[in-house]
C-alpha cells in the first residue's frame, strides 16, 4: 500500500518510506527530513482505519513541502505538484 500511494505523489519520489513496529509508537509517522526517510508506525488498538496509510503519506508530503523546500520558488513548485497529484487521485475515483 505504501509503494502504491507513494508513487502517486511526485514530491515523494526520492523518499524511502517503510512500516515498522518498534513496540513503542503507534498511530504516527516519524520522518528524517534531511535524509528523506519515513517510518509509519502501526495503528495501535482497534481496527486500522482504511485511510491510515494515506493519512500518514499526506503528512510526509506536507513536511516535504515545508521542511525540505526552503526556497520560495521550490516550495511553490512542490506545492503545485502535490495539488496536481491530489486532483488526479480525486479524478481517478
Amino acid at each position: 500500500m505504501i509503494e502504491k500511494l507513494q508513487a502517486k505523489f511526485r514530491i515523494l519520489k526520492d523518499w524511502i518510506i517503510v512500516r515498522d513496529n518498534d513496540g513503542e509508537y503507534t498511530g504516527q509517522v516519524h520522518c528524517n527530513w534531511k535524509e528523506r526517510k519515513a517510518v509509519i508506525c502501526p495503528w495501535g488498538a482497534g481496527e486500522e482505519p482504511d485511510d491510515y496509510i494515506l493519512h500518514e503519506i499526506l503528512h510526509i508530503c506536507m513536511g516535504e513541502i515545508s521542511y525540505n523546500q526552503k526556497l520560495y520558488k521550490k516550495r511553490r513548485e512542490a506545492e503545485e505538484l502535490f495539488v496536481q497529484d491530489l486532483c488526479m487521485m480525486a479524478c481517478d475515483d
